[in-house]
């Protein structure tokens, strides 16, 4: 015969399994979002595949990209708006979001999001709603952001919009490295390496990319503690150090491109926020 006591423990013991499945599929899932970020080659292709993949997360949701003083709609799920364009002077939400550079949440307001924002110029969209908006912070600076709204589950929403400010942070210090005439070593132009070298450090970079993608992944609390902290390696040591350990055995003698990245998008482009202890560079 079961007890009161036998229940509670079986009822315990399905709440964490349960638990823990819901923590295993949304790692699954983000797993997949990153994977398929990193076929993409520009922002907004990015941006929209972000947009895309928020279904189990809100209702409705869109991504801006700002322009000096103007918020520009680059896509959106669950609203229809063929161009829209907002004053960030005349949207509260969406300047707060670029000056703290932290999410914001807002009714949905003329005052908060600019009269632009309601019908007819969007469908779908209703006042008065909650709506959230996450900046996307790259290099330092909030280039874009995630709107959304209706059931929105804002820390995965959040999580989404740091891997997508990541990304993109990649695909500029790519863009970067590959426009740069000469490497550090051989100081030979991109050109003139041959094919099988260009590969080798497109390998690296791809390596690169992947391991501080990881970081940010599984490591959100610790790499939010040493931004914080500006200690990013002492927080980190054991996954970095295991990082530069397999950089150094896959490509003896190429360029540190997971020092790029490290500091382009773990430390938001300032490389004091690795810390004190960080041994530099690979030699």
């Amino acid at each position: 015969m079961m007890t009161l006591g036998n229940w509670r423990e079986e009822l315990e013991s399905a709440l964490s399994a349960a638990q823990k499945q819901s923590a295993l599929d949304l790692a699954e899932a983000l797993k997949q979002i990153v994977r398929r970020l990193r076929q993409t080659t520009d922002e907004g292709s990015a941006l929209s595949l972000v947009v895309s993949s928020t279904g189990p997360y809100c209702t409705k949701a869109a991504a801006f990209v700002f322009d000096q003083e103007n918020a520009r709609l680059l896509a959106a799920r669950g609203l229809d708006a063929a161009e829209l364009a907002i004053d960030l002077k005349q949207a509260a939400a969406f300047f707060s979001a670029v000056e703290t550079q932290d999410p914001v949440v807002a009714a949905a307001s003329e005052s908060e999001l600019s009269k632009e924002f309601f019908p007819p110029a969007i469908e779908g969209f209703s006042a008065g709603e909650k709506v959230f908006l996450f900046p996307l912070v790259v290099k330092g600076s909030v280039t874009a952001a995630l709107f959304a709204m209706g059931d929105v589950d804002a820390p995965v929403m959040e999580l989404l919009a740091e891997i997508a400010a990541a990304h993109m942070g990649t695909l500029r210090q790519v863009s970067l490295v590959q426009s740069t005439p000469a490497s550090v070593q051989a100081r030979q132009s991109w050109d003139e390496l041959s094919p099988q070298q260009q590969a080798v450090h497109l390998r690296a970079q791809r390596f690169a990319r992947l391991k501080v993608s990881e970081l940010r992944l599984y490591h959100p609390d610790a790499v939010r503690r040493g931004i914080k902290r500006s200690d990013l390696y002492l927080v980190l040591k054991p996954e970095i150090d295991a990082a530069r350990d397999e950089y150094k055995k896959e490509f003896p003698g190429i360029f540190d491109y997971l020092y790029l990245e490290l500091v382009g998008n773990l430390a938001n482009n300032d490389d004091i926020l690795l810390g004190p202890l960080f041994p530099g560079p690979l030699v």
